[in-house]
């Protein structure tokens, strides 16, 4: 029987009148009846109200479209997408009947136990899972409860990213089992350092069932000793033994041949007489890497003989970003060596064949950086402090070196290494941040070499360009003038020399030479009287090296 809505009022209407007369007569059990009547009436009137919000009148399928854009694919402290079950009965049957929703298994949230591991699993029905996981020291309960759920479900887990002790049994389930979803792993071994020798070497990763495995971040543990890992594009190798880096990881990254990122962060280094010998001639090629990185390498002494047979054995592209960051822990102790010692050959490794430029960044912080890459060699040093000696061995046909200077303090001996032994320089490009850097011109300049130094031939340099932020002294400009003198007279005329007084390229000022090395025109000290500026000094630079007309008029 159908009730009218006017039928309906009327009833409650009639029940509040009997209520009011039964007053006093009503004893307490009886009031809660009415009590729990009343609001089971007050449920079902709020459902009526919230069917008449526009939200609930959508249908579940764009609701359900709704909810996807709240749902979070990584690790987020938001449990906004876990909340829209709590909000009405339409929403939770329509979140209850969404497996994507459930799918991002966070046993690190706070709360996460055995039995709401269960329910999302369960929620999640056959949806791709993403497991997050990161144990305390005394959760067994599930630590177990999760080897069991990868254990039934490893065929659905598209990525898994694990923080814990992964010695056995629980490294044996989840390396075992079969994995034809996965796409990303990473695993935190928590305990100390160790390369998984208990497995068994005859084993493959994943039983060699992980065909969309690409990315891959280890942590403290060396998979590559018992598994070959192929098909990756991405590996990230975090506080591993400097010492692993030997033949059996270049086994490894041999199967690699589409990997385009590695990063090694933070190795452990041994002393160089601990390393181990490694006697392998192989040579790997990775064409397809664009990212090698080598971050927080914390030494005192050079070479580093693991990452000098690592290179050795490595083929990388002309593109490839190369670049090792160091870590100086006390800057007032210089370390042993050249850093340029922990490459091998350039024989050995050809991006440094390739290198035409050398860019050199003098900083005051204590990170220093070597990078190589689009045939540059880019170097990032705090000053003298940097252990930049080159090598016997390291001979690159460079063709242009780039210094920019942003300290206040001089990198005299800096320098000074690193053009005294290239023979091939052609191109200095010098910026100086502030005003009283001007070493390289010390340098080059024979009459203003410090005391007891030499100048710095460099016997191919044809172009110098020089950026600072107000004009040179006047002698500085004379004796890079008597730099191209002493230049031409030597057979190594120079062909340009350019200022910049201004770090915003602004006011260049240029003096060409002719091919025997004599600036084109003359000039003369008459033009360096005291109250002459400095920007008269430039000019007449300029006008001197201005080739004339037999009627002095200007080309």
């Amino acid at each position: 029987m159908i009730v009218s809505r006017t039928a309906l009022l009327e009833t409650l209407s009639a029940v509040q009148d009997t209520v009011s007369q039964l007053i006093g007569d009503l004893n307490e059990s009886e009031i809660k009846d009415i009590e729990d009547y009343l609001g089971r009436i007050c449920r079902h009137l709020r459902c009526s109200r919230n069917a008449l919000v526009s939200i609930n009148k959508l249908p579940s399928e764009i609701l359900g479209y709704i909810f996807q854009f709240i749902h979070a694919d990584f690790a987020s402290p938001s449990r906004s997408w876990i909340e829209v079950s709590y909000v009405c009965r339409h929403w939770r049957r329509v979140a209850l009947s969404m497996p994507s929703l459930w799918s991002v298994v966070d046993l690190r949230q706070k709360g996460f136990d055995v039995h709401k591991l269960e329910a999302f699993v369960q929620r999640s029905k056959a949806a791709p899972l993403t497991v997050f996981y990161q144990n305390p020291p005394s959760d067994h309960l599930v630590l177990r409860a999760l080897q069991d759920v990868v254990a039934r479900n490893m065929y659905r887990v598209r990525h898994m990213h694990v923080k814990a002790d992964v010695c056995p049994p629980f490294s044996d389930v989840i390396l075992s089992e079969p994995a034809p979803s996965l796409c990303s792993l990473s695993l935190w071994h928590k305990g100390p350092a160790f390369p998984l020798l208990h497995a068994n070497s005859a084993r493959a990763l994943f039983d060699g069932r992980a065909p969309l495995l690409r990315k891959m971040t280890i942590s403290a543990c060396a998979l590559w000793y018992v598994y070959r890992i192929t098909s990756l594009t991405h590996l990230a190798l975090y506080n591993s033994e400097a010492h692993w880096f030997g033949d059996s990881f270049v086994d490894m990254l041999d199967g690699c041949q589409q990997l385009e990122m590695l990063f090694i962060v933070s190795p452990h280094l041994r002393l160089a007489t601990e390393v181990e010998q490694q006697h392998s001639n192989r040579i790997v090629t990775l064409p397809r890497l664009h990212l090698f990185y080598i971050v927080r390498v914390v030494c005192k002494c050079y070479p580093l003989p693991w990452l000098r047979h690592l290179l050795a054995h490595l083929e990388i592209p002309e593109y490839c970003d190369f670049r090792v960051e160091f870590w100086m822990t006390d800057r007032e102790v210089v370390p042993e060596g050249s850093i340029l010692s922990i490459f091998p050959p350039p024989a050995q490794f050809h991006p440094l064949e390739q290198v035409a430029t050398v860019k050199l960044l003098t900083t005051s912080t204590s990170k220093s950086c070597i990078a190589v890459h689009s045939k540059t060699l880019f170097i990032v040093a705090h000053g003298d402090a940097f252990p930049l000696g080159l090598p016997n061995d390291f001979l690159c046909p460079i063709a242009r070196i780039v210094i920019v200077n942003n300290t206040e303090t001089t990198s005299f001996l800096l320098w000074r290494t690193l053009l005294s032994t290239t023979t091939h320089l052609k191109t200095l490009d010098v910026f100086e941040k502030y005003l009283d850097t001007v070493e390289f011109i010390q340098l080059l300049c024979p009459d203003l070499g410090a005391e007891g130094v030499s100048p710095v031939r460099c016997p191919g340099l044809q172009t110098v360009n020089w950026a600072c932020l107000s004009y040179p002294d006047v002698d500085l400009l004379f004796g890079l003038m008597a730099m191209a003198n002493d230049r031409a007279h030597c057979g190594s005329p120079m062909r340009a020399i350019s200022i910049w007084p201004s770090v915003n390229g602004e006011d260049k000022r240029t003096v060409e030479f002719d091919s025997l090395g004599a600036p084109m025109g003359y000039f003369t000290r008459e033009s360096t009287d005291e109250d002459c500026p400095c920007l008269h000094v430039v000019e007449g630079l300029i006008a001197a090296a201005t080739p004339k007309r037999p009627d002095e008029d200007g080309w």
